[in-house]
């Protein structure tokens, strides 16, 4: 327990007046970036946060309320999205999920290693730090301890709990599984091969050997909803995994040093044999599969023929206006697709996704 020695003081006092104010957004980023490069404040804060835990990569979720101590870690990232003017943030449901937050004492019952398991994921308004903590593969003893603990929630698939949990709850279990995949793959440093270490906060490792900063990062992938040129169509295309039924937007990972709207340009091209044109930014998403930023364009295409690349996909079509309308009712009826069995000629991708707001967004902004 040494680290907790210094000035866990200071840290205790701020966090017993985190119910009686409230810090601005400008405030909370400084104190938030404070946190991550302090290791002796963050780790003496570990006792006083809020937890929450994977298995693997497996999410502890439970059924949704609405109650304060629940919503808390929702309430800046919502604030923060009112900066913007993107459509990601429209049309959320009601949630069937949420996160199961765990106390330092909850966490304690079920793993030993709180300190190296445990990662800096974000912080509330009040100033209480959320870290994401990886249990790793529980014992039959831990299990009835959490069954005792928590006996609504349950050990989640995380595709089931990115696409039921809110919106919010929904990036900070996106970012949790990417900063918690980052530490299992980079034991290692790439330049010298030596043992890698990690700072408090858990935001980045480093090479005692060679001196050498190892940071997480998102791969970009350009996904686009391609029209036609009257603007009365969408191009979606659907692959093999896909459940029957469900069409989506096209998209590729960008190559490196590729901008983004070349990258969209070559990924329709490469994939549907289309040429677009006007490529426009509109939104973004971060998707844990792996790691990756969506980054959610339009363009319009130059020709409505289209040639499909059987490598990559299984089929494209063109979709009217009716057809869309009448996919996003049903996508309302059945929000994730591969967990229920409706019967429809056209599908899309769950609410959740970046790919269903374009779409969406397309339906609300044209006639």
């Amino acid at each position: 327990m040494k680290l907790l020695r210094g000035r866990p003081l200071l840290c205790l006092q701020k966090l017993s007046l985190r119910h009686k104010h409230t810090l601005s957004y400008v405030d909370w980023a400084r104190k938030f970036e404070a946190l991550k490069n302090d290791d002796l404040e963050c780790s003496a804060c570990i006792p006083n946060g809020k937890f929450l835990m994977f298995s693997g990569q497996r999410p502890l979720l439970e059924p949704f309320s609405d109650s304060e101590e629940h919503l808390a870690a929702d309430s800046l990232t919502l604030r923060a999205s009112l900066l913007t003017t993107t459509p990601i943030q429209g049309q959320q449901q009601v949630p069937a999920q949420q996160i199961a937050w765990l106390s330092y004492a909850e966490v304690r019952e079920l793993c030993s290693q709180i300190f190296v398991a445990s990662a800096l994921l974000h912080m509330t308004t009040s100033g209480q730090p959320l870290y994401a903590m990886q249990a790793g593969k529980l014992t039959d003893e831990h299990k009835l301890s959490l069954e005792n603990m928590r006996p609504e929630a349950a050990i989640r698939d995380i595709r089931y709990g990115l696409l039921t949990v809110s919106r919010a709850q929904s990036e900070l279990i996106s970012r949790a599984s990417s900063l918690l995949r980052f530490h299992d793959s980079s034991l290692y440093c790439g330049t010298c091969g030596s043992k890698t270490k990690r700072n408090a906060a858990g935001s980045h490792r480093y090479c005692e050997q060679c001196n050498e900063n190892i940071y997480p990062n998102s791969r970009p992938v350009g996904i686009v909803l391609v029209t036609d040129q009257t603007n009365t169509k969408v191009l979606l295309v659907r692959q093999p995994r896909h459940p029957p039924g469900l069409f989506t937007c096209i998209a590729g990972f960008a190559d490196v040093g590729e901008t983004l709207e070349a990258c969209v340009k070559r990924e329709v091209a490469e994939e549907v044999g289309v040429e677009v044109t006007g490529v426009s930014y509109l939104a973004s998403q971060n998707w844990p599969f792996p790691g990756s930023l969506m980054v959610g364009c339009t363009a319009t295409a130059l020709s409505d023929q289209v040639l499909v690349d059987r490598t990559e996909l299984q089929a494209a079509r063109w979709c009217s206006r009716t057809e869309v309308e009448e996919a996003i009712k049903a996508s309302e009826e059945n929000p994730v697709p591969w967990l229920g069995s409706v019967e429809a000629s056209l599908m899309l991708p769950p609410p959740m996704t970046i790919a269903h707001c374009l779409i969406r967004n397309w339906l609300n902004t044209t006639v």
